[in-house]
């Protein structure tokens, strides 16, 4: 299952502490999304102009994301590449800003291409992300 950033809203949390609600349209396979509005339970919501599922959380990772079924019956976000990449800093504390930059690339979030450093990389030569290093590549 996928979902989709719509948006978000802040809201009082049951301590009286602020905090932000991010809210997904939700897409899948037709049992998929059947299984979620029965994990959702009375927490299940619509949209009201789509008639898309929602899907709700305190962390937004990126606008679209992968949601999976947990053992104990919930629905959460797959953040495994983001538990990847912090044992991978864990490991290796010589890697963080490379780590950091790629993941915020990924969402969208990197330098601008006004404000990036390029350099001329020799014709057919791989790109260097600018530490030497790309701790993607397998």
């Amino acid at each position: 299952m996928r979902a989709t950033f719509s948006h978000s809203y802040p809201k009082i949390d049951k301590n009286g502490n602020p905090v932000d609600v991010f809210v997904f349209h939700v897409t899948g396979s037709d049992e998929e999304l059947v299984m979620y509005k029965k994990v959702q339970g009375s927490n299940y919501r619509q949209d009201k102009d789509s008639g898309k599922p929602l899907f709700f959380d305190s962390r937004w990772d990126s606008d679209v994301v992968d949601l999976i079924f947990t053992q104990s019956g919930r629905v959460v976000q797959d953040r495994s590449m983001q538990r990847k990449a912090n044992s991978l800093i864990r490991n290796n504390e010589f890697l963080r800003d490379a780590v950091a930059e790629r993941m915020l690339n990924a969402v969208g979030f990197g330098q601008s291409k006004t404000n990036r450093t390029v350099g001329n990389p020799q014709e057919g030569a791989p790109a260097d992300n600018g530490a030497g290093i790309d701790p993607f590549k397998q």
